[in-house]
């Protein structure tokens, strides 16, 4: 086992982005098993800043990773970041080789974060690290655009073992064959509907296309499907394996379902979905265009060093600790630039191999080989992919004749309308992807 340090930016690189002092008794809550106590132990010796102790908890080789000093650097990164620790919320329990797992839910003031603490068999904390925002069971809502009546949905199967992946066609009722679309989620371990709290943005897509007459096709990322599976290889992970390989498998797939145009193939990343769309539709020669949601242009590295001195300045000021912050952070990103990485060392949630996978790809250049048609989108309250990157992809694209470019000036990331400065906590406000978006998007498509 590893510790995986996150990027702090709110999940979508997850994204990724004081401590309050409770007086809780979570056992009565939960019913928990002893190791669940544990965990949960572990999360109160942070949360009260007893660090020494949180790290007596540890196994030889956590030991060796981390320091006290480190323990706490990690944990106040992540209250900054997600703008406080509130409260856990529950916990669960899995089981891995020879690892037991429990995810503690924990409510910030910003996001719903999981983090997952690992035990060997003698009771030692083996490993740590966040998962996709584990928040209270939203009831989803369908947005007013949405037709349930003019569209069905299937489960399907993406790829062959050991990767399977689940997936959800949902395609218009009458008759066919219909366009499609093929949806990439941004970074992080992202389920098919692109789940942020009480938001799933992806299912909003699939289901107003679907009522537009268009078919869509999503599914979980592999790192969200097989995460315990991936602990042990993450060093070896490329964006080959978090988003190509699927991809590639969902579009095979389509190609031979009843119902669909195999020639009407479309692609739509959100994103780092977007940054990596180009790079698949240079292998897939077949599809009909491309659409490119809130997509980076720059490095990630750029993007984790802008995003986060956002978020700490959103109070007006940047302490001296967190301006403290603020330069550790840069080390690693100096580190990530230079690969001053070694062989099975895993930095803010990754390898050498994935970090020089992603600093050698230039997402404007793959698309400037692209002859299909582009539609390039930009949200205008998204401080996470900001107008620099919508520039740059103009400037880098804006001859192209097969390229369209849009802005909705009251859009955030996620693609639902709001006001104001645009700041984590209204990820976790429930909304909807605008209707405006889905229909340009669905006339666009028409139009190919």
């Amino acid at each position: 086992m590893t510790i995986i340090k996150q990027s702090t930016m709110l999940r979508d690189l997850v994204m990724l982005t004081v401590v309050t002092t409770l007086c809780l008794s979570f056992s009565s809550s939960f019913g928990t098993t002893d190791y669940e106590e544990k965990a949960i132990e572990y999360i109160q010796l942070l949360r009260d800043a007893e660090y020494n102790k949180a790290y007596e908890l540890f196994d030889e080789t956590m030991s060796v990773t981390l320091t006290p000093s480190s323990l706490q650097a990690l944990w106040e990164q992540l209250n900054d970041a997600m703008g406080g620790f509130k409260k856990i919320t529950g916990t669960r329990m899995e089981t891995q080789a020879n690892y037991t797992v429990v995810i503690v839910n924990c409510d910030f003031e910003y996001s719903f974060v999981g983090i997952k603490v690992a035990f060997d068999q003698s009771g030692k904390i083996a490993g740590m690290f966040l998962v996709q925002d584990e928040g209270p069971e939203f009831k989803y809502k369908p947005p007013g655009y949405v037709d349930e009546t003019s569209f069905i949905e299937k489960g399907v199967k993406i790829g062959k073992e050991p990767w399977q992946l689940d997936g959800m066609l949902t395609i218009p009722i009458g008759d066919g064959p219909f366009p499609v679309v093929v949806l990439l989620s941004g970074s992080g371990p992202n389920d098919m509907d692109e789940t942020l709290g009480p938001n799933k943005p992806f299912k909003d897509i699939a289901w107003g296309l679907s009522s537009m007459g268009i078919a869509t096709l999503r599914f979980n990322k592999r790192t969200r499907q097989y995460s315990q599976k991936l602990i042990d290889s993450v060093g070896v992970i490329t964006l080959e394996h978090e988003y190509i390989e699927d991809a590639r498998a969902a579009i095979a797939l389509l190609r031979k379902t009843s119902g669909i145009d195999p020639n009407k193939i479309f692609l739509l990343g959100h994103s780092l979905g977007g940054m990596v769309a180009p790079r698949i539709a240079l292998r897939e020669s077949k599809l009909a265009g491309v659409v490119l949601v809130a997509a980076n242009a720059r490095p990630l590295t750029v993007l984790i060093r802008e995003q986060n001195k956002y978020i700490l300045g959103l109070d007006g000021e940047i302490s001296d600790n967190e301006k403290e912050q603020l330069m550790e952070l840069e080390k690693i990103i100096v580190q990530i630039e230079n690969l001053d990485i070694e062989e099975g060392e895993i930095v803010y949630g990754a390898g050498k191999k994935y970090w020089a996978d992603i600093n050698a790809y230039d997402p404007i250049k793959a698309a400037k080989k692209l002859s299909i048609p582009i539609l390039i989108i930009s949200c205008g309250r998204d401080y996470q992919i900001t107008d620099v990157e919508f520039q740059l992809w103009k400037s880098g694209l804006g001859k192209n004749k097969n390229v369209v470019f849009k802005v909705y000036d009251n859009l955030n990331h996620l693609m639902i309308a709001g006001s104001g400065i645009s700041t984590p906590a209204e990820y976790k406000i429930e909304g909807h992807v605008n209707e405006i978006l889905l229909k340009d998007i669905a006339d666009w498509i028409r139009k190919q």
